[in-house]
């Protein structure tokens, strides 16, 4: 679907203000994101940042993603919101659910670029780290012209 060039900005701005009005929400960290997306077959690389909890439990951790590959280049603004539950008994690991908004530039090599939007649904696990990092892995659902399904894993890294 096609769109004003600022909607994704103004997406990722009322999410931002939204988040802002609970729980404790502030800068926590960032990490460095890597993995794969589907339909199209891309390279995904890309940043995440953690703003806090905006309710008890629930994160809100916006990330900007390169996708590279398939005669496409997608640059992508998500802003997912995840519910992390307690870590699972016996282990270190935290699961996670959740999901977001999109907004992208989808760029074809036809020099054909298009604005959409899709939603996501995720889920994942992370684990704690030396030194206050975290380790996790993602699988992301999406629904509209971005990816179909996209593996992720990354770093948190304390401020």
């Amino acid at each position: 679907m096609r769109s004003n060039p600022f909607l994704p900005v103004t997406l990722i701005l009322v999410a931002a203000a939204t988040a802002a009005h609970g729980g404790d929400v502030g800068y926590r960290g960032w990490g460095p994101r890597v993995g794969i997306g589907t339909d199209p077959d891309q390279v995904i690389v890309g940043v995440h940042f953690d703003l806090g909890e905006v309710a008890e439990h629930v994160v809100f951790t916006p990330d900007v993603e390169l996708g590279l590959g398939d005669d496409h280049t997608i640059l992508a603004f998500t802003a997912p919101f995840a519910y992390r539950w307690e870590r699972l008994t016996g282990t270190e690991i935290v699961p996670y659910a959740g999901g977001g908004i999109t907004a992208a530039l989808v760029d074809t090599d036809r020099d054909d670029t298009d604005a959409e939007l899709a939603l996501k649904a995720l889920g994942g696990g992370e684990w704690p780290l030396e030194r206050g990092r975290k380790f996790f892995v993602e699988l992301q659902f999406v629904v509209g012209d971005v990816h179909d399904l996209e593996l992720l894993a990354g770093w948190r890294l304390p401020k």
